[in-house]
């Protein structure tokens, strides 16, 4: 009989990175090619997420898959914009893959469930009129998941394949805004 992909137990393992970033959580993202390992798929992310991350293979045709947006947060100094947007991740959500913090620019990396697109969210922070100002800005990196090998590359390839993301950017943005809300602040959106 021939050998079929059904017949073998799927293996789940914690996603690399995701486990170095968030001990809390060792869950790992579903994924939509069956016979795949998740291992490998796993693997294949952690290796392709910071070069999609990166290179933003899908920069030319990101009027279809970005958002940007402008805020002013109230009752809340940058620190604690900073730790309320570095608590997406501390929830143990899988899909809030990485957030980092540097010089106040917060950049988050959002996998989108089932297919694990790649989704990059950097947010600009500044004090003025004694509240903080956010240029925030999500953007689809590229036409291929992140688990699909050799997805860069490929990206590269049909950079000029415009592609939609279905709202998505402006739903990992409104996501971050309800964040800093629970940590207090006030946030006005003064313009997309």
């Amino acid at each position: 009989s021939a050998f079929c992909c059904s017949e073998v137990a799927p293996v789940r393992w914690p996603t690399p990175s995701r486990a170095a970033f968030c001990k809390k959580s060792s869950r790992s993202m579903p994924h939509p090619v069956g016979c795949l390992p998740q291992w490998l798929v796993n693997g294949l992310i952690a290796c392709q997420a910071p070069v999609l991350a990166l290179l933003n293979p899908g920069w030319i045709t990101s009027f279809a898959h970005s958002r940007r947006e402008s805020w002013k947060v109230e009752s809340l100094a940058t620190d604690a914009v900073i730790a309320a947007l570095q608590s997406v991740q501390d929830e143990g959500d899988p899909r809030w893959y990485r957030v980092s913090a540097k010089d106040r620019v917060v950049t988050c990396w959002f996998l989108t469930p089932i297919q694990n697109w790649l989704d990059k969210q950097v947010l600009r922070l500044k004090e003025e009129d004694g509240a903080v100002h956010v240029d925030a800005w999500s953007c689809s990196t590229c036409i291929f998941p992140a688990w699909f090998p050799l997805a860069p590359l490929l990206g590269f390839v049909f950079f000029w394949a415009p592609f939609l993301d279905h709202g998505k950017n402006a739903a990992h943005l409104r996501d971050l805004r309800q964040a800093i809300e629970q940590a207090g602040g006030k946030v006005t959106v003064l313009g997309e």
